[in-house]
């Protein structure tokens, strides 16, 4: 088999950076400088991230190295690759030390390759549980095994690593989550790029605002607008089934791709508004079946081909790309 290639997450950044750009796109040549990094990311077969625990020292004592690989044939599910959002959520949950992981119970929605959970665990969350669709179960598994030491029983759908977990999730099979809930309650949840279809936006607000501490849980979901009608149920939807529901600020992100999007979502209500069908959820995208709207949709994105940032997701060969 050919050899692996395997890329650097920081240093391709520092690259990128070394070309002008800052985080904030004036020009169509640090769009396509950013949008080239991130092409040549998704294309790897391994993604190496670095995380830094605390303070970073002289002798970089507290810098771990994490080691993630990619599968660009996952065609079933949209977890074979570490898209933009999850960079850009761990960094954000890396800043200041992790401080708002250390010590947590933290549950991972649609966690794909597991970058977000496995940075807060090394960050020193207590319990991480990383969920996705059985079709992405695998993949996931294998890089927990491959960053930890593994518990895992054979024959179980579980495995459990240092108190890092992985559970299927079908956001709409109410025996996978009550699986995930027996392990919560949790006082964050995290999600990237989890957004790209009508029809599963009230079903996985069901369950963050099920897997959440009640009041004082946390809900972390990291976005490009993948989808517009998704996109905007989505906003819709969680500003009616929380107590507390804002958009970060760009200037507090300080993520390089300014397509990604965070939301931050506290005290949200079991039972609430997510269960109810609004004109958003009538269109034609509703009638979109979750392979189109998913990794057929993601790799080419949803933005125009005008906009470099639009093929930052092409997989390897193109004609992957064509829906059957």
């Amino acid at each position: 088999s050919p050899p692996q290639m395997s890329l650097h997450y920081q240093s391709v950044l520092d690259k990128v950076s070394s070309h002008g750009v800052s985080g904030s796109h004036d020009s169509l040549d640090e769009t396509a400088a950013v949008a080239t990094g991130f092409f040549d990311l998704a294309n790897a077969d391994v993604v190496r991230y670095s995380v830094v625990r605390g303070k970073a020292s002289a002798e970089d004592d507290n810098e771990l190295e994490l080691t993630v690989a990619q599968d660009q044939r996952q065609h079933d599910s949209c977890g074979g690759i570490v898209w933009e959002s999850a960079f850009c959520l761990a960094e954000f949950i890396q800043r200041n030390g992790g401080g708002s992981v250390l010590g947590k119970n933290v549950l991972e929605l649609g966690a794909g390759a597991g970058l977000v959970g496995m940075v807060c665990k090394k960050l020193g969350a207590k319990k991480v549980v990383l969920s996705d669709h059985p079709n992405a179960i695998a993949l996931l598994r294998k890089n927990v095994q491959r960053n930890f030491h593994s518990n895992q029983e054979p024959g179980t759908d579980t495995d459990t690593t240092d108190d890092i977990s992985v559970l299927p999730l079908d956001w709409r099979d109410e025996q996978h989550l009550a699986a995930v809930l027996k392990n919560g309650p949790y006082d964050v949840v995290v999600a990237t790029d989890v957004v790209f279809s009508t029809d599963l936006v009230a079903p996985l607000l069901k369950c963050a605002a099920a897997a959440a501490t009640p009041h004082t849980g946390v809900v972390l979901v990291c976005l490009q607008e993948r989808c517009a009608d998704a996109f905007a149920l989505f906003k819709l939807q969680s500003e009616a089934s929380c107590s507390e529901f804002r958009q970060v600020p760009t200037d507090e992100l300080k993520f390089v791709d300014d397509a990604c999007v965070l939301f931050e979502l506290k005290g949200m209500m079991t039972g609430g508004p997510v269960s109810g069908i609004t004109d958003l959820q009538k269109g034609d995208a509703s009638s979109r079946t979750e392979k189109e709207t998913g990794p057929t949709k993601r790799k080419k994105d949803s933005r125009d081909d005008d906009d470099p940032r639009g093929k930052g997701k092409n997989s390897k060969k193109e004609k992957d790309d064509v829906s059957d």
